[in-house]
């Protein structure tokens, strides 16, 4: 029930096959989400762009004990999934003011998506995107023949661009 929300029109929850979307008119299972990782347990938020869901993702295979929690945000814009980097993991979302704000089991709160506190503030920020195998006996085979990068930066702000091939070591801008 934690997984239940309406962003932009779309309602999102998490059923026993997956992620789903209703826009109104279908159901969409979105297969894709949470590839073969076995969710057991999503929180969720939204404003009205962005749907955020915390996922545990079961017993981390490298750390004894701990789980993984990732969390992944769809933007209903573009309709596109990403998956974030997060400093922590939350056992509560809400929105106020279309920041969606998280509270960890320390009980320390984080913005998630505050523009405001990053503006006049001078970082690098890396993000990488990581395509699957190519397998030709596959019917669901796919290659990566364009790539559309939608960015919206500050003044001022450099971006670059770069691609790594084959799992070369060699990356081009």
């Amino acid at each position: 029930q934690k997984s239940l929300c309406e962003v932009g029109g779309v309602l999102f929850w998490l059923s026993p096959e997956g992620m789903v979307l209703y826009n109104g008119e279908t159901v969409s299972l979105q297969e894709q989400v949470f590839g073969d990782w076995k969710h057991s347990q999503v929180i969720a938020c939204g404003n009205n762009r962005h749907y955020y869901a915390m996922a545990d993702l079961g017993p981390h295979p490298l750390a004894d004990g701990e789980r993984l929690r990732t969390m992944f945000v769809f933007d209903c814009q573009i309709g596109l999934w990403t998956k974030e980097d997060i400093a922590s993991a939350f056992i509560s979302m809400t929105e106020m003011d279309g920041v969606i704000y998280g509270l960890n089991s320390y009980g320390l709160v984080f913005s998630l998506n505050d523009s405001t506190s990053a503006e006049n503030r001078e970082e690098e920020f890396f993000s990488h995107i990581e395509f699957g195998d190519f397998i030709d006996s596959s019917p669901n085979r796919k290659a990566v023949s364009k790539l559309q990068i939608r960015l919206e930066v500050s003044q001022g702000a450099r971006v670059a661009v770069q691609i790594q091939y084959d799992s070369s070591d060699t990356w081009v801008e």
